[in-house]
């Protein structure tokens, strides 16, 4: 009450303009006495802070001396916040470097919450303003004691719940709870190296080394496969079967299938049609790639399945697990079958039938063609080149016709097999079909008939020599 008075009168004299040396030196007195005693409890009671301003405007003197008083507190609490840090942390490093400012930041903003101030108008001098700030020693120790341990304890629950976790091979809560350990070291620490007990008793590890050789462990231990060792697309970029990875953890030799873990894929050679979902393992840790088409001009793809470190807010981790995958375009080959009967093209359905079946039945994309000459022309190659086919076969036949003294009819029957490479750009293999006759009474049947006694020669000198280049 007393002092309250002392400050009302002295606002009280220089509002009315009256000076009175009793009343000033009496004034004088007590603000210096006020003043030494708290500065006298600095690192006791108090962290203390001055500031003096002789600026005539009243408020704007007040302001600078409080500014004043501000950095002068928190140069005396920086050392202390230091200190506290150092210890909480065990920080070894020694060295006070960005990243240990910005922490010691965090504990200077949290004492602007208490601080407290004391104004002094006309001391030292009649003409001056001087500011006490000061915060209570024992309540800011205990908050910023408080906040260290609230903070590192949290991290250490994150970290102790993951290494659990993935003992117990709940592997996605694992780094689950590994990633928010990052996070808050990041945030609260800036990833400066704190160290504490955190599975052994008595022995302090890095928080952060520990973190990132247990993630290491984890990426080491998850595994990838594709369940084919090819996939084949047609050559329209179809795929009859859709890819799919499997994904599981390893330990000691056992494969535990890892559910809802996120993946994705990319084409690391040629490209395709796929939906951009975001991909998750079933319950048997296995994963469909939605990849509609490949690209058919191409003759084969690769897609890299990997896990999607991102979907689990990870970074700069070694060793992401992921798998290849390769697709086989379908060997895709052009047919054309001519029967010249007579000079006259026939392409009798039975054979044409007996010709296609001996073909599929070696796994090959079939597209009939057609034409009107005697052998492959750069027109059929250039048809053969938009339909990316991989082989073009023309079935080259003829028969001659002629009656005898006897009103009897010999047909002579004879042909080529012409064999297209489009991944060579040249006819690879003529075969001449052996003549073949026949003597038949009908002008009609008897082409025919030599026509079917070269059948067996032309499917079996097919599948001879396609075989070989499926």
């Amino acid at each position: 009450m007393k002092k309250k008075f002392i400050f009302l009168l002295f606002l009280s004299i220089l509002s009315k303009e009256i000076y009175s040396k009793d009343d000033y030196k009496e004034i004088f007195r007590e603000n210096k006495k006020e003043i030494e005693l708290i500065k006298q409890q600095h690192g006791k009671k108090y962290y203390v802070g001055e500031g003096l301003s002789d600026e005539r405007d009243i408020n704007i003197a007040i302001n600078k001396a409080k500014d004043s008083a501000m950095v002068d507190l928190l140069k005396s609490v920086k050392v202390r916040i230091n200190s506290y840090i150092i210890d909480e942390l065990k920080y070894s490093d020694g060295k006070v470097n960005e990243r240990f400012e910005k922490v010691i930041n965090t504990y200077i903003n949290q004492l602007l919450e208490i601080v407290q101030d004391k104004r002094y108008i006309g001391y030292p001098k009649k003409n001056m303003v001087t500011v006490i700030v000061y915060v209570d020693k024992e309540l800011y120790d205990e908050k910023v004691k408080k906040d260290l341990q609230l903070k590192l304890q949290k991290i250490k629950d994150y970290i102790l719940e993951g290494y659990n976790l993935r003992k117990k091979f709940k592997i996605k809560e694992s780094i689950e709870n590994y990633v928010k350990a990052k996070i808050y070291l990041k945030e609260y620490f800036e990833d400066l190296p704190v160290r504490d007990e955190i599975l052994e008793k008595g022995k302090d590890e890095d928080f952060g080394s520990f973190i990132d050789r247990e993630l290491t462990i984890i990426m080491n231990s998850i595994k990838m496969e594709k369940n084919e060792e090819n996939y084949i697309y047609t050559n329209d970029g179809k795929l009859p079967k859709k890819p799919v990875v499997s994904v599981y953890y390893e330990d000691e030799g056992k494969k535990i299938a890892m559910n809802n873990i996120p993946i994705n894929f990319r084409f690391v050679k040629s490209n395709g049609l796929y939906s951009e979902n975001e991909l998750v393992s079933s319950n048997i840790g296995e994963v469909y790639l939605p990849i509609e088409k490949i690209d058919p001009s191409q003759k084969d793809a690769v897609v890299e399945a990997f896990l999607d470190i991102k979907r689990l807010n990870l970074k700069e981790v070694p060793n992401i697990p992921s798998t290849l995958i390769t697709f086989l375009r379908a060997k895709t080959i052009g047919w054309i079958f001519n029967f010249f009967n007579n000079g006259k093209i026939e392409r009798p359905d039975n054979f044409l039938l007996d010709i296609k079946s001996s073909l599929s039945s070696l796994g090959y994309n079939l597209n009939e063609m057609e034409t009107s000459n005697n052998t492959i022309d750069e027109k059929l190659i250039e048809e053969g080149k938009k339909l990316n086919l991989d082989y073009m076969v023309y079935i080259y036949t003829k028969a001659n016709t002629s009656k005898d003294e006897y009103d009897m009819y010999r047909s002579y029957g004879s042909g080529k097999i012409f064999i297209y490479s489009f991944y060579n750009d040249y006819l690879i293999e003529t075969i001449e079909i052996k003549e073949k006759s026949s003597y038949s009474s009908s002008k009609e049947k008897s082409p025919y008939s030599a026509l079917y006694k070269m059948r067996d020669e032309i499917i079996s000198t097919l599948k001879d020599k396609l075989k070989n280049i499926k």
